[in-house]
């Protein structure tokens, strides 16, 4: 058995979310949360305009380092995702 659920594409557009988050494998040094829509892991949500996180541009990449390794740096994930979502919180609407 999965150690998570997998959720199906049509049911998470059902939800309507008002932000979407992936996570990169490779770490560039650059930043570890990015704001990119045109990021190719989001292609598959852009044809779904009536969500709010693909009308907004609210898409996130984070680094895979921070969020799937548990170790001292999941800290700076669990940072990165307040971040992301504090964003799009205080985005004018």
């Amino acid at each position: 058995a999965p150690l998570v659920p997998t959720v199906s594409m049509e049911s998470a557009v059902a939800t309507a979310p008002q932000v979407i988050l992936t996570t990169r494998e490779r770490d560039d040094g650059g930043p570890t949360l990015r704001r990119e829509p045109a990021h190719a892991d989001f292609a598959a949500w852009r044809r779904f305009s009536s969500v709010p996180a693909v009308r907004g541009g609210w898409m996130f990449t984070l680094s895979g380092d921070t969020l799937h390794r548990q170790g001292p740096r999941i800290d700076q994930g669990a940072a990165d995702v307040c971040a992301a979502l504090d964003q799009a919180r205080r985005a004018p609407r």
